[in-house]
């Protein structure tokens, strides 16, 4: 069976794929990075993966619950927001109009977790 967790990702993959071949740059530019720090958060420890362990190709990633999941999806649009903020407050409002675009993004993918 599927987790949940791989499921999302690979929704996530397909989106990108669709995303590029759209040229859709702010849903391209979202979802890499929510993958990443997917993949990040998947990580495992250095702890764990100094215990006896080859290589660390050798220790599996972790499962990320639906709660990970809204964690990262959360802070990445968090982040978004600060710099959207600041991109104003310097009088940048181009920068802070694309990055809005991909909190939308990012946002649209909350329902599904």
């Amino acid at each position: 069976m599927e987790s949940s967790d791989t499921s999302f990702r690979d929704r996530l993959r397909s989106d990108l794929t669709a995303a590029l071949r759209s040229g859709d740059k702010p849903r391209t530019s979202a979802l890499r990075s929510a993958l990443a720090a997917i993949e990040n958060a998947a990580a495992v420890d250095i702890e764990t993966r100094a215990e006896g362990v080859a290589g660390y190709g050798d220790v599996p990633r972790r499962r990320l619950s639906r709660r990970d999941l809204l964690t990262v999806m959360s802070a990445e649009i968090e982040e978004r927001e600060v710099a959207v903020d600041q991109y104003r407050s310097a009088g940048r409002p181009l920068e802070a109009d694309v990055l809005e675009d991909e909190i939308a993004v990012l946002r649209s993918y909350h329902g599904d977790l």
